[in-house]
């Protein structure tokens, strides 16, 4: 199971996933590379989904092992500063091209796919109250 939560970040909106077991305990694992970065798989529109390396980080995980950032919409940028982001991350999304950002994240109960849709009205209203 996978709480969803997008919020306001200083520089954008950053989308999390909280990721339980069926009675909300945090008892699911995650394949570690090395103690310290896991594995997600990350699809944006149509295109061909990437593997990105995560790095277990504080502000990521906001002091939960099972919370992940899986998306961040900056609004404080440039379209030129977007793309060099985009570039180094996928879990960049860019507000006016990215319809769809599906995330699959590997845990001891299975596959999880999770899906930020940007333009969903819910977002939308997110979106306007971080600008």
């Amino acid at each position: 199971m996978a709480e969803l939560t997008a919020s306001c970040a200083s520089d954008g909106v950053k989308f999390a996933a909280l990721i339980t077991d069926d009675n909300g305990k945090p008892t699911i694992s995650f394949p570690s590379l090395d103690g310290d970065s896991g594995a997600m798989t990350v699809r944006k529109n149509d295109e061909k989904p990437a593997l990105f390396i995560i790095q277990v980080m504080d502000n990521i995980r906001d002091g939960f092992r099972n919370r992940f950032l899986i998306g961040f919409i900056p609004l404080r940028a440039s379209n030129d500063e977007i793309r060099q982001l985009s570039a180094a991350s996928p879990l960049v999304i860019e507000d006016n091209t990215t319809w769809r950002q599906m995330v699959q994240i590997e845990t001891s109960a299975g596959t999880i796919i999770l899906k930020i849709p940007p333009f969903a009205d819910a977002i939308q209203r997110v979106i306007s109250e971080c600008k």
